[in-house]
């Protein structure tokens, strides 16, 4: 497999809201978010214009830089995905079944500026460093399955994020 340079934004959807603490940039506390995100990553297999559906949990840790609205952030995450495919050909009414599963690993490191908001510093967002490793198998009718090298992203996030006061 390719290593792939590309800009890779993703949403991420809060399921737990921030742990937040109330006042001024001076007085802002550590903050952690545990979130799930969704995203296709396409696979680069010669001869195939395919993509598998991911989704995954993610822990974000955010450290502030003291008496400054800014502060450091790191995330990891864990998703799977499946991309699924039967067909018949008619004339014999054989079915091939075609599977790719998909394992990733992402990594984060970046900055977050925390926007004062309601007397809080709840919302937030900012640049960071991104890298995955998406493994790849592959299950066709009649072979064995087979694994694929992974497939690594290297690139710039941008993320927003925060909790509903």
């Amino acid at each position: 497999m390719t290593q792939q340079m590309r800009l890779a934004l993703s949403a991420t959807a809060l399921i737990f809201p921030a742990i937040a603490h109330a006042g001024d940039a001076k007085d802002r506390g550590i903050t952690e978010n545990v979130y799930i995100y969704g995203q296709n990553a396409p696979l680069p297999l010669e001869g195939f214009n395919v993509g598998v559906g991911i989704l995954g949990v993610g822990y974000r840790l955010n450290l502030p830089i003291k008496g400054s609205h800014w502060g450091w952030t790191g995330a990891i995450e864990y998703g799977k995905g499946m991309n699924k495919d039967e067909n018949t050909v008619k004339a014999t009414g054989v079915t091939t079944t075609s599977e790719l599963d998909a394992t990733q690993l992402g990594i984060l490191i970046g900055m977050n500026y925390f926007a004062d908001c309601c007397d809080d510093d709840d919302w937030y967002c900012g640049p960071g460093l991104y890298y995955s490793n998406t493994e790849i198998t592959t299950k066709f009718t009649g072979n064995p399955d087979r694994k694929l090298g992974g497939i690594k992203t290297y690139g710039l996030e941008a993320h927003v994020g925060g909790a509903l006061p």
